[in-house]
């Protein structure tokens, strides 16, 4: 599928559309451990590099969905039966996540992206550029694509840019490990019904016990207990 992008510079939208890959997948990734190995030599990712990488990504990712925790492989099923760029924009929300952890930006701190990337660059050298060429914009050697697609820039891409974004995700967790954020369980969840108002709510409005279970069960996934 030729993909056109009018509202976007010409050089970038040549790299958008995914063309002419240069590289091969194990000059790029570690098949058995799905580690970016890719260290470019001047600093700097070529953007070509970026389009190889991209691929060599979306060979990879596609055959193994288990090693993804449940919101990435949601992502995925969004991409292959729903719309890529809408999974992509999606999964852009998860690498930023990914990257607060790693700079251990929480809590309620909101440091630019560029910020928090220049933050990386000691401890993760080979991840960081990769991420600044993704994330930045041109003409400083970036494609900007996560901007590119918030603001409507872009409405179509191929597969495999979301592909990279969900490997870099997978990158970024795996190196942080236990250092990640856990799912809490039932018991360090506020019952909603242990506030007068919000029960004299639940008893108004005749709210069925499933439905007030869902209410005391959800969390999200970055919890904001600590903003409180």
């Amino acid at each position: 599928e030729n993909l056109s992008y009018p509202f976007v510079h010409e050089k970038i939208a040549n790299i958008l559309s995914c063309n002419n890959v240069n590289s091969s997948l194990s000059d790029l990734i570690n098949e058995e451990t799905w580690e970016i190995n890719h260290n470019p030599s001047n600093g700097i990712v070529d953007l070509q590099t970026l389009v190889s990488l991209a691929h060599a990504s979306d060979k990879l990712v596609f055959t193994d969905i288990s090693r993804f925790r449940p919101s990435s492989r949601g992502l995925i099923k969004v991409a292959c039966t729903m719309n890529v760029a809408t999974a992509t924009l999606l999964a852009f929300n998860i690498l930023e996540s990914a990257i607060r952890q790693a700079t251990g930006n929480s809590n309620g701190k909101a440091p630019l992206l560029k910020t928090m990337l220049n933050e990386m660059e000691g401890t993760n050298h080979n991840l960081t550029k990769i991420l600044k060429s993704l994330l930045l914009p041109f003409p400083t050697d970036g494609i900007n694509l996560r901007n590119l697609l918030w603001h409507g820039f872009v409405s179509e891409l191929p597969r495999p840019w979301f592909s990279l974004v969900l490997l870099l995700v997978y990158n970024l967790e795996k190196q942080q490990g236990e250092k990640l954020p856990v799912y809490h369980d039932k018991s360090d969840i506020i019952d909603l019904k242990s506030f007068d108002t919000l029960k004299n709510l639940i008893e108004d409005f005749a709210l069925s016990s499933s439905d007030i279970e869902k209410m005391i069960n959800w969390l999200p996934a970055t919890s904001h207990r600590d903003l409180l």
